[in-house]
């Protein structure tokens, strides 16, 4: 009987977490190559490369109006087994650690990561709008309100 319980339970608990394609995956792979976003400071670059079918690195950094560069964020977005994953390691934090943002769900092309047991952010999204236009943000909550912070990319080549 507890064995036929543990089943049924574990079936449940399984049945919680979404499962993605490979095909969801390879809709991602549109996001390759180099974007630009204009900041006060200077201008944002997000670069994406395809290392193999499962796997992408994204690195971003800031290109200040006096051209210096300045590391803001490496990331691994990989498909393993049913779960596609949005790993930054952002540069002055967490120990110089991956954090690890499991996505939730797909609506209209819109990618849902999350880690609600992380600080700030807790939800990043990608939005590849077209081949020239991508939408990302990052929200959470802070001080009690909650707080979306959008970012604009457009393809540089």
């Amino acid at each position: 009987m507890k064995k036929g319980l543990f089943i049924v339970s574990l079936f449940f608990s399984l049945s919680c977490f979404a499962q993605f394609s490979l095909k969801d995956f390879t809709a991602l792979h549109g996001i390759t190559g180099s974007w630009k976003m204009q900041k006060k400071k200077g201008m944002i670059i997000e670069e994406w490369k395809l290392l193999d079918d499962s796997t992408m690195t994204g690195y971003t950094y800031l290109k200040t109006v006096s051209d210096s560069i300045i590391p803001q964020e490496n990331v691994r977005l990989t498909f393993r087994n049913g779960s596609i994953v949005y790993s930054p390691v952002t540069a002055g934090q967490n120990n110089e650690e991956p954090v690890a943002f499991t996505l939730t769900h797909i609506k209209d092309g819109k990618y849902f990561f999350e880690n609600k047991a992380h600080d700030v952010p807790t939800l990043i999204t990608y939005h590849l709008l077209d081949n020239r236009t991508l939408n990302a943000s990052i929200s959470g909550t802070i001080g009690g309100a909650k707080r979306e912070i959008p970012d604009n990319y457009v393809r540089r080549r």
